[in-house]
């Protein structure tokens, strides 16, 4: 998302009633990526309640998924590709 500080978005994100974990994965100047863990296992309010946010707050996102798992797995999944990269520039 742009237009708005990780951590910003971070603070803002906890707040939601339905959040229950909110990890900011990426911030520099002009994107930041953050994970957002609901609270109950659907995450359909969650969605809602994000979605509100964004408007309210006017903020730029660039891409908005909903990805099932636990965050582990999450989080995971979105740092794997950076843990490749890394492996190929080593070797």
């Amino acid at each position: 998302m742009g237009g708005v500080s990780g951590a910003i978005a971070k603070d803002k994100l906890g707040q939601l009633s339905e959040a229950d974990q909110v990890t900011l994965v990426s911030d520099d100047a002009t994107c930041s990526e953050v994970v957002v863990q609901p609270k109950q296992h659907d995450s359909a309010s969650l969605s809602e309640q994000i979605a509100d946010l964004i408007l309210q707050e006017n903020w730029r996102v660039l891409q908005f998924n909903c990805r099932e798992g636990r965050l582990d797995e999450v989080f995971r999944d979105i740092t794997k590709p950076d843990t490749i990269k890394e492996g190929v520039q080593a070797a």
